[in-house]
């Protein structure tokens, strides 16, 4: 029987009760073998399945995520920290949603989850379009919670949100693995630049 190839997940923007939710489930799916999660300073480590990545909005997203290992799925979540303690948590701006998608393709990310936080307007069908464009193999799009004053929307949004990300999971597992290109040695600039987004 083949052995499944491990499974490995980005998320960005774990701040906030829902992104704090998607953390959660991300660590919670066995078929998730590890989970980087990007922060704006390096963490120590806390476990073999969980690492933080360096991600700062000084840079390109292509320069700092070629310093990352390579992943096969990707949540990101626009939400804002609440407290001290979660800003350590680097989100997404709605405006770097796209460039940072493309980038995360061009790095051999296949699934692509992206939800806004409450509050945020719904995706516009140009922003739609720009991220379709992309050809993710799988791709969700997930708009805030219609009425943000009430706990039940956003419950029924992460639930949704948890059971995607385990059945895209699960597909993966069931697929045959893809042939992951090793990184060249001869020229060390290249881990330093990065692919062009």
């Amino acid at each position: 029987m083949r052995e499944a190839a491990p499974l490995r997940v980005l998320v960005a923007g774990a701040a906030g009760p829902l992104g704090g939710g998607l953390l959660r489930d991300a660590w919670t799916c066995e078929a998730a073998h590890q989970i980087t999660v990007l922060t704006r300073q390096p963490l120590r480590p806390v476990s073999p399945r969980l690492r933080s990545g360096w991600a700062t909005d000084e840079a390109e997203a292509s320069v700092w995520l070629s310093r990352l290992p390579d992943q096969d799925m990707a949540v990101l979540h626009t939400g804002r920290p609440r407290s001290e303690r979660e800003a350590v948590f680097w989100s997404p701006r709605r405006s770097q949603l796209p460039a940072l998608a493309q980038a995360l393709r061009v790095r051999g990310v296949r699934a692509l989850l992206v939800v806004l936080a409450p509050g945020d307007p719904a995706f516009s069908p140009q922003e739609r379009a720009a991220l379709e464009s992309l050809a993710f193999e799988h791709l969700a799009l997930r708009d805030p919670p219609a009425d943000t004053l009430r706990a039940q929307p956003a419950a029924c949004l992460a639930q949704r949100c948890a059971d995607w990300m385990i059945r895209t999971l699960v597909r993966f597992m069931a697929a045959p693995a893809p042939v992951r290109r090793r990184r060249s040695a001869r020229s060390p600039t290249n881990r330093s630049s990065g692919p062009r987004a």
